[in-house]
């Protein structure tokens, strides 16, 4: 007797195939990070050392006299002249300047670090304040110091032209904000911390060469 065909246990039913989506995360509201500029704090105190260096040395010196002569020698013009620069103008250019760069410095803390704290920056207040820097480096280029101390005015002059082209890369970088460009207003902001430190240098050498002056 012929024996049946054994079918194959019967499986229980599968459950169905479950089709996985990955749904994207909503994105938030693009973040722009903004370079942090180490030393800011610093360059309004950089500028004030030149005023203690010129006050230092506006004094009457003179020369000292031969054995031979007991008549006093006349003052030194060329202090007398660095004296007249910074009483004349140089003194209130210098201090202008130090308060522009602690104005940009608040205003860069701002941008750093005020939208974690819903400080939002006033880009009109910031290109206000760039803008009188700008005007106060012009009023001091008009007025340079006196050429008698080695170095002192081409360093002087220097430090302005840098601090010049620090200003117009802000403004370029507010610009690149404005339009949503980060990487352009980062790339700006880089190339005006470069300037700044180029000007912080000249300023120390401006500051070198009336401490080393002997007349």
């Amino acid at each position: 007797m012929a024996t049946a065909p054994q079918l194959p246990p019967e499986q229980p039913p599968q459950p169905p195939l479950e089709v996985v989506r990955q749904v994207p995360e909503p994105r938030g509201p693009k973040k722009r990070r903004w370079p942090k500029w180490l030393g800011l704090g610093l360059l309004a105190l950089v500028l004030i050392i030149i005023i203690a260096a010129v006050a230092s040395n506006s004094g009457q010196k003179t020369p000292t006299s031969s054995p031979a002569s007991s008549a006093p020698a006349a003052p030194s013009s060329v202090l007398s002249q660095l004296h007249a620069w910074y009483t004349g103008g140089g003194s209130t250019q210098i201090g202008a300047l130090s308060s522009d760069l602690t104005s940009i410095s608040n205003d860069i803390n701002t941008m750093v670090n005020g939208p974690a704290t819903g400080n939002i920056p006033s880009m009109s207040a910031f290109r206000s304040d760039v803008s009188k820097f700008q005007a106060d480096i012009q009023a001091a280029q008009s007025n340079l110091p006196p050429a008698g101390v080695p170095g002192l005015r081409a360093d002087y002059a220097a430090a302005l032209d840098s601090y010049g082209m620090a200003a117009t890369d802000i403004n370029e970088a507010l610009t690149a904000v404005g339009n949503g460009d980060d990487s352009t207003a980062t790339t700006d902001f880089l190339n005006a911390i470069t300037a700044l430190n180029s000007g912080d240098d000249k300023i120390n050498a401006a500051t070198a060469d009336i401490q080393n002056y002997t007349g």
